[in-house]
């Protein structure tokens, strides 16, 4: 930290700006810098135009507002309703696993916050010609690219998971009749995760060639 990251990309974004680009720079770093360093209130967390630019605009990134939401939307996994929901004993469904995957999203390793920052990024990519990024101290930069390996790993456990519980559902329906909507309910629940898991794994992946793309 403290060398010169956030005036640079101030610099660099202007310079595209002055040539005729229309260009976004972004802050992800958690202790904001860029507003100051442009002299514009980026508080709002929203994309805002500097007045003394044409081309130029500004964003700075609420990280924990981005994490909150990674959370909400990968926290829907509690043994004790997924349980009840289907009609089995809950330490059956510890016994698979779930809590584990559970507590990963509750607890998430460091650079997650950053990287959930960046994959936001891409939902401007249409709209601006260039896009410069003022990224945290190096070494969360580093973490932020070791994660899609982390992802993956996830992924694997979530479909080991999935497997797991099918063969339980299987076999307590051989037992007990019935059984209502619940096995389909937890199944589709499942894949909900799976596709919000690989898609922010393919995000994730993206950012990592971006960033890591010498051209």
């Amino acid at each position: 930290g403290g060398v010169g990251k956030t005036t640079s990309s101030s610099a660099i974004a202007l310079q595209l700006s002055d040539s005729g680009f229309r260009t976004l720079v972004v802050s992800t770093d958690p202790a904001h810098s860029l507003g100051d360093a442009l002299d514009v209130d980026l508080k709002s967390g929203k994309v805002v135009q500097l007045t003394t630019e044409t081309n130029l605009f500004a964003l700075e990134i609420d990280v924990t507002a981005a994490l909150d939401e990674f959370k909400q939307q990968m926290g829907s996994l509690d043994s004790g309703s997924w349980a009840e929901s289907m009609g089995l004993p809950k330490n059956i469904i510890d016994s698979l696993g779930l809590q584990d995957i559970a507590d990963l999203f509750v607890n998430p390793p460091p650079g997650i916050d950053e990287i959930v920052a960046l994959t936001k990024i891409f939902q401007y990519a249409e709209k601006f010609d260039r896009i410069v990024i003022d990224t945290a101290p190096t070494g969360h930069t580093i973490r932020l690219l070791q994660l899609p390996e982390f992802l993956s790993n996830l992924t694997v456990r979530v479909i080991k998971f999935r497997s797991k519980l099918s063969s339980a559902l299987a076999t307590f329906q051989n037992f007990f009749s019935g059984g209502g909507n619940a096995p389909n309910k937890a199944a589709q629940q499942l894949e909900d995760l799976l596709n919000k898991l690989e898609g922010l794994q393919a995000d994730m992946l993206r950012v990592k060639n971006t960033l890591t793309n010498a051209a």
